[in-house]
Order: C-alpha cells, then sequence, then structure tokens
C-alpha cells in the first residue's frame, strides 16, 4: 500500500477516536439552537455546532480565538473531521485497524497526546505571573521598551547604479535639482513624487514612506532626513538606490514605553518562559524516576554504520 496513503489513513483514525471522544454528550456549555444545530454529518452520525466549538476548546489558547472568530477556519475543521469519520469508517470495516504496524502506530500517537495530556495536567495549572514579577522585568530591561525617534517622511527616488559613469551621476543629480527647484516654487511634494518618482512602493502614494528610524534607512538618507526640520525639503541625497529629494512631514523624539503599555507583552513572555521551565523540570524528574536512560552514542554509531 502507498506509503502517503497509509499515513493519511492513520491520521483519519486518529481523528475518528477524537471525534467519537468529543461528541459524547458532556456538561460544557448551555444547549441552545445555535449551538445544537447539525452541521455536518454521514449516516447516522452528527457534529454539531456545539461539537465543533468543544473541539476547539482542546486547542492551545492563543489559536482558539482565531479558529471562532474565523468561519473559513471552521469550516475547513468541519470537513476535516467529517472526512475523518468517512474514511475511517472504511479503514475500520476493511480491518485495518487490525494489523500490527497500524496498530502500533496507533499506540505510539495515544502515547504522545497522553504524554502531553499529562504534562499540561501535572505542571501548567495555576501557574501565574503576578504584576510584582512584571515591574521586576519592566525595570531590569528598560532598554528593550524604547522606542527610538522617528520621522515622517516623503520622499521622490531617481534610481541610479552603484557604478554609474560620471556623466550619467551628472544628469540625475540635475534632474533631481530641476525638481526640487519645482517644488520650492510651490509645486506639491506629493505630486512631483508621482509624476517622478521611481520608486514603486511609495510612488503612488506621493512618495509617502511613513513613519521609519533611523536603523532601517540607508545612512545617507537616514542622516539628511533626521538633521531636516519639520516640513523641510532637502536634496538631492545620493544613496545606494540613487539620488533623492525627502520632505520631513513630521518628527518625533525617541521615548521610553511606560510599564503599563507593555505589560500584557511582557506577562505573555514571562509566562511562556514559566510554562517551558516547568515542564523541562517536570519531564526530567519523571525521566529520572523511571530510570529512563538515551544511548546516544549508540544510536549515532548503529545510525552511521
Amino acid at each position: 500500500m502507498d506509503d502517503l496513503l497509509l499515513r493519511r489513513m492513520i491520521s483519519s483514525v486518529m481523528v475518528l477516536i477524537f471525534v467519537g471522544f468529543c461528541c459524547v454528550p458532556t456538561v460544557y456549555g448551555q444547549e441552545s439552537q445555535k449551538a445544537e444545530a447539525v452541521i455536518s454529518q454521514a449516516g447516522d452520525w452528527k457534529l454539531t455546532f456545539a461539537d465543533l466549538e468543544r473541539i476547539v476548546s482542546y486547542y492551545p489558547e492563543e489559536q482558539r480565538a482565531l479558529i471562532l472568530q474565523d468561519p473559513k477556519k471552521l469550516m475547513t475543521l468541519a470537513r476535516s473531521l467529517t472526512q475523518a469519520k468517512v474514511l475511517s469508517d472504511k479503514a475500520y470495516a476493511d480491518g485495518l485497524n487490525d494489523r500490527p504496524d497500524i496498530r502500533e502506530q496507533l499506540k505510539i500517537n495515544e502515547q504522545h497526546k497522553l504524554s502531553l495530556a499529562y504534562v499540561q495536567e501535572k505542571t501548567l495549572k495555576g501557574l501565574n505571573v503576578s504584576e510584582e514579577d512584571v515591574r521586576l522585568y519592566y525595570q531590569g530591561h528598560k532598554d528593550d521598551y524604547k522606542v527610538p525617534a522617528q520621522v515622517k517622511v516623503r520622499h521622490i527616488l531617481l534610481r541610479l547604479r552603484k557604478n554609474a559613469d560620471k556623466e550619467v551621476v551628472q544628469q540625475t543629480r540635475q534632474r533631481a535639482e530641476d525638481i526640487l527647484k519645482k517644488v520650492k516654487a510651490g509645486e506639491d511634494f506629493a505630486v512631483s513624487a508621482a509624476a517622478f518618482s521611481e520608486d514603486p512602493g511609495s510612488r503612488d502614494r506621493g512618495g509617502d514612506l511613513g513613519w521609519v528610524v533611523r536603523s532601517k534607512l540607508d545612512p545617507a538618507f537616514a542622516k539628511a532626513a533626521f538633521a531636516a526640520k519639520k516640513g523641510q525639503v532637502v536634496g538631492p541625497v545620493r544613496s545606494a538606490y540613487g539620488f533623492h529629494l525627502l520632505k520631513v512631514e513630521d518628527r518625533r523624539p525617541a521615548r521610553q514605553m511606560p510599564c503599563e503599555a507593555v505589560a500584557e507583552r511582557i506577562r505573555k513572555e514571562l509566562m511562556s518562559q514559566l510554562k517551558k521551565s516547568k515542564v523541562h523540570e517536570f519531564i526530567e524528574a519523571a525521566m529520572k524516576e523511571a530510570g529512563a536512560t538515551i544511548n546516544n552514542e549508540r544510536i549515532l554509531d548503529l545510525a552511521v554504520k
């Protein structure tokens, strides 16, 4: 039998087991017309919206809202579960589940699922990151929450190869200076950018690059942009891309983000670190208690022969 088909059938059987478990009546949620609406069926088997919501509740927390708020993801999940039910029924009817190799793989999958559930049950319940933990982390990592100075800038780019000869460089510079004269004479910078700029990424926006930081810019461009005053037009400036005319529309000074603004981000990071630490400690302790050993040197020796 084709190995890919075999793996898919094994996966279908596992999903069937999962679906069968999920569709047993439970105490989750209150019955409602929406929840009990049948969204999929195959013969006597039915999948309700309540089943689907419950199945999604088994996903990692960060994925649940993304799935429940996206109808396409819910449709994909419903199809996957229904397809698995149909195909796994056929696999059972053909006796595929009685094959020794399939039974072994199902057992391995079961062990992986149970071990994951066991670790989560024993290590992740009750974990908490306090306000004091957040505050102390913030105080020790304040530099991570500094926002660098920014400028809001438009530009007009006339492209130029790095190895362009002097005559081409001079011609391009002169074109830039001619455009600059028109702008200083009163022509709207955005209109000129739309007409003359050779930067396809910003030309249709009148040369608008939005808010930028120094570290993300060509050094020559950055030097000119951050030296210019609000409303000032400068150039031509030679960068690695060609000649630029720049208009600085606004400026923001560097600032320190307050702890309150980043507290939730810090809390999530600390919780992630705490979970990893607790899971690692728990697994290592369990392995030691069981006297489990893995001879990596022996594996390497046998694998290379």
